[in-house]
C-alpha cells in the first residue's frame, strides 16, 4: 500500500495567519503548515500514522512556546491511538521539523501606535442567531417589552418605538436591532440579534434574552455582516473590539552581548561533543580543511579524541583558488575520492563522520557535495549511520554551508535523515554548527543531549538548537492500518437529533456589495434602497402589512412584515447592504427570485458578496424540510 497522502489541518494565506497571530497573545499556539516561518517565532511539524488516511501532518506555530525547549505538561487528556507524549523520553517521538524563526524586518515594522488617531474607514457588525426552546414564560404577552427592557438594562439606546405584529417583534437601537419570531405552541423563540455597535456585548445580550424568556434548551451561532458608519459608539468599539496592533514577535537583534566565546574553543568543544552523535566507538572521520599548512581547528580536535581511531585530512587542491576551469574541479574531485578510498581501505572501515571545517572554502564544499550525493559513493564511503558537519563564523554570508547539508538531506530523500542548526552566541559573536544525520531513528533526542553537553562546557555562551529539518516521510510498503467502521462510533445522539428536529422556516442573510465592474461611488440613498427592496418583494409576491424605514447613523434600517415572512434591511451608509429575509415556506426559489430582482432594480451595480441560508425551528434544527424527505 502506498502511504503518501498528507493531510493539512488548516490552509490559510499569510495575511490570515498574521491576523490570527494577533489573536493568539492569550492563547499562544496555533496550528497550520505553510508560511508559518514568516509569521511565528517557533514552528513545529508532527508526523504520525493515522487510521484510514495513512499518514497525517499537524503543524504548530507560536510566538511564546518554544516547542523544542519549553517544558511539557500532562493536561489529563485521555488518548487512544498514542500514549504518553509529554515525558522527556516521548516528547519528540512524532517531531519531524522544528525551527526557531528570526522575525524579518517586515514583521517588526507594524506602523502606527497606541496614540494614533482613530479612523472610521470600515464598519462591521455581527448577527447572533439564537434558538430559544422550552421557554417558561407566556409568549403571547409582550415580547417587545421584554427585549426593550433587556437592551436598556445593558446600556443600549432604543432609537424607535418597538414594532410588533402577530408573532413577530423588533426593537431597533442606535447600536443594532433585536428581532423575535414566536411559536407559542412550541414554546420557542427565534432571536436575531444584529449589532453594529457594542458588539462586544453580544454574548451577554443573547444570554440575557434567553434568561428573560426562561429557555432551558438553547443553540446559537453567529454571522459576520456589515456595520454602520456614523454609529454613535464607533470610537468606543475600536478601543474595545478585535486584536490590537501590537508586536507579538521577538524583534530583538539576534545577538548576545553578554558573556564571551572563543572561536577555537567553541569549535573544539562542538567537534568533541558531536562524536557521540555517530552512535559508535573507534570511529573513522574525515576533515576538510583549507590549504595545507593553514590552521584547521576541527582536525586537531578530532585527532585528540579518544573515540576517534582514524582521522583523514582533506586539504584544498592546489590551483583551485580563483580558478574557473572545470578541469581543475574535476581533477580535484578525482584526487579526493581516490585518497579517501585508499585511506578507508587501509582502515577497513567507512566514514562515521565527515567534517567541513570553518576554513574549508566554498569550492571545496561544491566538490564534496558532488562526491557525497552520489549513491555509489554513499554506499562505499559512508557508514549506514553517518554524521556530516559544517562550521560557520558568518551566519549572514555563509548560508551556502546550510545549502550543502540540505542537498544531502534531499539526496537521501526519505526518513530517517535530518539537518540541524545549532547556534553559539556570546560577546557579540555568533557561530553555527550544521549537522546532517542519517539512519538515526531518534535524532531529536540525541541533538537535545548534544546541545546540553555543549552548553555545560561553554557556560559563558548561549548554545541554542534552532532548526531540525527532516527528509520525506518514510514510504511504508506493508502498511496495515487500524480501520474503524461507521458502527464503531456512537451515532445514536445524531440520529435522535435528526428525528426530533422540526424546521419552521428559512432564513437567508444576503450581503450586497458594489460590483467590481462598477467604477466610482454608487451614491446610495435610503429612499433609493427602499425602492430596490419594494421591487424585489413585489416580484416574490410578499404583500406587506407593515413597512417602515428608519435613519440610523449614516445609513438606515428598512422593515417589511408579511403574512408569508418578513425582511429586515440594514444599509451601512456607504455601499454595503444586509438583507435578513425570513419565509415560512422554506422555498429557496423565492429567495433566489428576490436576490435577482433586487440586483435588477439597482442595474446590477450591487452583487452578492456573501450569503448564508439556514433553517429556523426547534429540536436543534440543522436541516431544511426538503433535506429530510
Amino acid at each position: 500500500a502506498s502511504c503518501d497522502q498528507e493531510e493539512t489541518i488548516i490552509s490559510l494565506s499569510s495575511i490570515l495567519l498574521t491576523c490570527f497571530s494577533l489573536l493568539l497573545h492569550m492563547y499562544p499556539t496555533f496550528t497550520d503548515k505553510d508560511k508559518f516561518n514568516e509569521v511565528f517565532d517557533y514552528t513545529m511539524e508532527l508526523y504520525y500514522i493515522s487510521p484510514v488516511i495513512c499518514d497525517q501532518v499537524l503543524v504548530f506555530g507560536s510566538n511564546n512556546v518554544d516547542f523544542f525547549h519549553a517544558p511539557t505538561y500532562d493536561h489529563g487528556i485521555e488518548t487512544y491511538l498514542y500514549g504518553n507524549m509529554h515525558s522527556p523520553d516521548t516528547r519528540f517521538d512524532l517531531m519531524h521539523h522544528y525551527k526557531k524563526n528570526i522575525a524579518p524586518e517586515s514583521k517588526c515594522n507594524l506602523g502606527g501606535s497606541e496614540g494614533s488617531p482613530l479612523l472610521h474607514d470600515t464598519a462591521a457588525g455581527v448577527v447572533g442567531i439564537v434558538e430559544a426552546e422550552n421557554t417558561s414564560i407566556d409568549l403571547n404577552q409582550g415580547i417587545t417589552s421584554i427585549m426593550r427592557s433587556v437592551a436598556e438594562d445593558m446600556g443600549f439606546t432604543v432609537a424607535i418605538d418597538p414594532v410588533s405584529e402577530g408573532n413577530f417583534g423588533i426593537v431597533i437601537m442606535e447600536e443594532g436591532y433585536i428581532a423575535a419570531r414566536l411559536w407559542p405552541a412550541e414554546n420557542y423563540v427565534g432571536f436575531d440579534v444584529n449589532l453594529w455597535g457594542k458588539t462586544y456585548l453580544l454574548k451577554h445580550l443573547e444570554s440575557s434574552l434567553v434568561k428573560a424568556v426562561g429557555s432551558t434548551d438553547v443553540s446559537s451561532f453567529k454571522v459576520v455582516v456589515g456595520g454602520m458608519h456614523g454609529s454613535s459608539t464607533w470610537k468606543e468599539d475600536q478601543q474595545l473590539i478585535g486584536p490590537k496592533l501590537r508586536q507579538l514577535r521577538n524583534c530583538k537583534e539576534d545577538v548576545v552581548m553578554e558573556g564571551s566565546i572563543d572561536d577555537k574553543l567553541a569549535c573544539k568543544v562542538a567537534m568533541e561533543e558531536v562524536v557521540p552523535l555517530t552512535l559508535a566507538h573507534d570511529i573513522t572521520a574525515a576533515v576538510v580543511c583549507g590549504k595545507e599548512g593553514e590552521e584547521c581547528p576541527s582536525l586537531k580536535a578530532l585527532s585528540d579524541h579518544s573515540d576517534v581511531k582514524n582521522v583523514i585530512p582533506i586539504y584544498e587542491c592546489l590551483g583551485l583558488e580563483g580558478s574557473s576551469e572545470i578541469e581543475n574541479f574535476i581533477a580535484c574531485e578525482v584526487k579526493i575520492l581516490s585518497d579517501l578510498k585508499k585511506s578507508l581501505q587501509g582502515s577497513s572501515s567507512k566514514l562515521h563522520l565527515l567534517v567541513l571545517d570553518g576554513s574549508a572554502s566554498y569550492v571545496m564544499h561544491q566538490i564534496l557535495n558532488s562526491i557525497a550525493v552520489s549513491d555509489i559513493n554513499q554506499g562505499s564511503l559512508f557508514h549506514y549511520h553517518s554524521i556530516i558537519v559544517t562550521w560557520s563564523s558568518d551566519l549572514t554570508t555563509e548560508t551556502w554551508r546550510r545549502e550543502f547539508l540540505d542537498r544531502l538531506r534531499k539526496t537521501v530523500e526519505y526518513d530517517p535523515a535530518v539537518r540541524a542548526e545549532i547556534v553559539f552566541q556570546a560577546g557579540g559573536k555568533s557561530y553555527e554548527m550544521g549537522i546532517f544525520s542519517s539512519d538515526n531513528e531518534n535524532p531529536s533526542y540525541d541533538l537535545e543531549k548534544f546541545e546540553r553537553r555543549v552548553q555545560d562546557r561553554l557556560p559563558g555562551a548561549n548554545v541554542e538548537l534552532r532548526n531540525i529539518h527532516g527528509a520525506l516521510y518514510r514510504f511504508i510498503d506493508d502498511y496495515n492500518p487500524t480501520e474503524f467502521k461507521q458502527e464503531d462510533y456512537d451515532s445514536a445522539p445524531g440520529r435522535e437529533q435528526y428525528a426530533k428536529q422540526a424546521p419552521l422556516g428559512r432564513q437567508t442573510i444576503i450581503q450586497f456589495v458594489r460590483s467590481e465592474e462598477e467604477e466610482g461611488v454608487l451614491k446610495l440613498k435610503l429612499n433609493k434602497i427602499f425602492g430596490f427592496v419594494m421591487e424585489a418583494l413585489k416580484e416574490v409576491g410578499m404583500e406587506m402589512t407593515i413597512v417602515r424605514k428608519y435613519t440610523v447613523g449614516d445609513g438606515g434600517v428598512i422593515l417589511g412584515l408579511s403574512p408569508i415572512g418578513n425582511v429586515i434591511v440594514v444599509w451601512d451608509g456607504r455601499e454595503h447592504i444586509d438583507v435578513n429575509l425570513f419565509t415560512f415556506s422554506q422555498s429557496v426559489e423565492l429567495v433566489n427570485t428576490f436576490k435577482t430582482a433586487f440586483q435588477k432594480s439597482c442595474d446590477d451595480k450591487l452583487v452578492v458578496g456573501l450569503r448564508d441560508d439556514q433553517p429556523r425551528g426547534v429540536g436543534r434544527v440543522v436541516n431544511f424540510l426538503n433535506d429530510m424527505i
